[in-house]
């Protein structure tokens, strides 16, 4: 049986082909997630499709390090629990979406942290972002003074930046001491280092720098670093490209995590629900904290009128 509500103003809008649908109307772009296609009227810029911050990075109870969410930041945000907020928003989601979200989800890994600095080609920083993305890994530092003038490129991050909790720091230092407070371990990569990837223990908390495409990485990093790690190469060329380092490296580390723990993931069974909600809203996008609280407003004045 199909249900007529008039949701409008969260976003809510009706069924389309058997499920709720939503939209998102703007003057440039009109936009459905469901089975129709999406129609854009405008393009938006480059930068649009590789903004380096989370969507919900501007919450007090934000980790920058670790694991970043929990169930005070699902109430702040939301006004309920991960699981209600999961109930309230899976039947607005397609079934086979809800299945590769919660594979996502287990797979996550939160403790290996890659980071990147002063990069100025805004193509490299979005190839990195598809990178870790698509190896598991739930978060990336971007290391980078706030006049940085990024060189525009044709290369996009797929739409990974969506899911990643990124974290824009102003210099090397100020992100490394953080680390290192919260108990990280720094690997950098470095041409003249003596440590091979297969040596570093992954299993522990570790953050990976990677440097600026031509310079490597700074004095800072050097000075800070607990381990400095050198890619293996056997041709000419004496580095690789930052997408390319960032993948070997993060490879072999996800690798070592998830043999060490014997599981696809680092997460908990709690931190998996907080996660589930976190991405069902992201993949519903900018209207889901209305709409989530626009869903409990109508629980509660429905109880109240059985009452």
């Amino acid at each position: 049986m199909l249900m007529a509500i008039n949701m409008r103003q969260t976003g809510l809008v009706g069924t389309v082909g058997g499920r709720w649908a939503l939209r998102h109307v703007s003057s440039k772009t009109s936009l459905w997630t469901g089975r129709q296609k999406c129609r854009h009227a405008a393009v938006p810029k480059f930068r649009h499709y590789c903004r380096t911050r989370d969507d919900f990075a501007d919450s007090d109870l934000i980790h920058n390090f670790g694991f970043p969410y929990s169930e005070g930041f699902c109430r702040q945000q939301f006004g309920c629990n991960s699981e209600k907020v999961v109930q309230l928003l899976e039947p607005l989601i397609g079934e086979d979406r809800c299945k590769k979200i919660s594979n996502v989800v287990s797979n996550r890994i939160f403790n290996i942290v890659p980071a990147v600095e002063g990069l100025y080609d805004l193509g490299n920083v979005a190839a990195v972002s598809r990178t870790v993305e698509g190896l598991g890994l739930g978060s990336l530092s971007v290391i980078s003074s706030a006049d940085t003038k990024f060189k525009h490129s044709a290369r996009t991050s797929s739409g990974s930046h969506k899911w990643l909790h990124t974290c824009r720091w102003q210099g090397t230092r100020e992100c490394l001491e953080a680390a290192k407070d919260d108990g990280y371990n720094i690997v950098v990569t470095d041409l003249q280092a003596a440590v091979r990837l297969e040596e570093v223990d992954w299993t522990q908390k570790t953050l990976v720098l990677f440097g600026n495409e031509h310079a490597g990485i700074s004095s800072d990093a050097r000075e800070l670093s607990d381990q400095r790690v050198m890619i293996p190469m056997s041709g000419f060329v004496e580095s690789f490209n930052i997408s390319v380092a960032a993948a070997m490296v993060l490879k072999v580390a996800c690798g070592a995590v998830r043999n060490g723990l014997d599981a696809p993931g680092d997460l908990s069974e709690e931190q998996q629900k907080v996660l589930q909600a976190v991405y069902y809203a992201k993949h519903i996008g900018s209207n889901s904290e209305a709409i989530v609280r626009n869903l409990l407003e109508r629980e509660k004045r429905a109880e109240v009128a059985i009452e």
